[in-house]
């Protein structure tokens, strides 16, 4: 989701039909806006007001994004099963988030400035393929937060 006219608006997703809107502090998603910390949710039934945007999802990690230091969007992702994430799948996926922050914020910068462009060790060609390679040891499903990525930065 990303943030657009003080909404979270759906971007690119993969899987079951989702909200395509959801208001500052409502559900997992709008309340990680709120909060600007990382919800990790074993169970979605007991989480207080949560919206229920597909019957599949029973457990749920969201994650704020953020761009010279206001929410940019959110990284949902939702799991089919009950206890699915855990604090290492959260520590991995804010290094996710910490790359993708770093990308966004200073693009420019990055492919330009050829000292930031190796520590990155990333070329506009080919960010989002690269990103993919650092996230492929941890064994989730890439394919979401890569169109995320092409919309975003390409």
């Amino acid at each position: 989701y990303l943030v657009k006219n003080n909404e979270l608006i759906l971007g690119p997703f993969q899987g079951p039909v989702a909200c395509f809107r959801i208001k500052k502090g409502e559900g997992v998603c709008g309340s990680t806006w709120e909060k600007r910390e990382t919800i990790l949710v074993p169970d979605v039934e007991k989480f207080p007001g949560h919206i229920a945007c597909s019957s599949e999802s029973k457990s749920e990690i969201v994650l704020p994004i953020f761009k010279n230091n206001k929410t940019f969007g959110v990284l949902d992702i939702d799991s089919a099963e009950i206890n699915t994430f855990d604090q290492t799948d959260k520590k991995y996926l804010e290094k996710i988030i910490k790359i993708i922050e770093n990308i966004i914020s200073r693009p420019n910068d990055i492919f330009q400035d050829s000292e930031l462009s190796n520590k990155f060790d990333v070329k506009k060609e080919n960010i989002v393929p690269d990103i993919a390679k650092r996230i492929n040891p941890i064994n989730i499903s890439f394919i979401p937060i890569y169109n995320f990525l092409s919309k975003i930065l390409l």
